[in-house]
């Protein structure tokens, strides 16, 4: 497409941003993603009782993911939520972290360049 068509389609979409994802919603059939409700964690760490120097052995946290979906119809109950849980130790703690960091500047990257 030529450069002047290329920026009327996007103004129309852009203009019309709502009511086409609307409609992509309701052609997904109603299908959402759930939504995080809550994050709980729990950090153990154990000191060895029997070890003389009363090292610290490694950390293990325990983290309870909550979520819950929302209905697309209102009149609808919510769908009941689901608990995820796991145990990590500190290195698969900091790539989590890690993960979730790159994954907010990639939503940051993108809302800038389709705002």
């Amino acid at each position: 497409l030529g450069g002047g068509v290329a920026r009327a389609v996007a103004g129309v979409a852009g203009a019309s941003r709502a009511r086409i994802l609307e409609a992509l919603q309701r052609v997904a059939g109603g299908a959402c993603l759930p939504q995080l409700r809550a994050a709980e964690w729990r950090l153990d760490v154990n000191v060895g009782q029997n070890d003389s120097s009363k090292s610290v052995r490694e950390p293990i946290f325990h983290i309870n993911l909550a979520t819950s979906a929302e209905p697309k119809d209102p009149s609808a109950a919510a769908r009941q939520g689901e608990e995820t849980y796991f145990v990590c130790n500190m290195e698969e703690m900091q790539d989590l972290v890690s993960t979730l960091k790159d994954a907010c500047l990639s939503l940051k990257r993108n809302e800038k360049a389709y705002s």
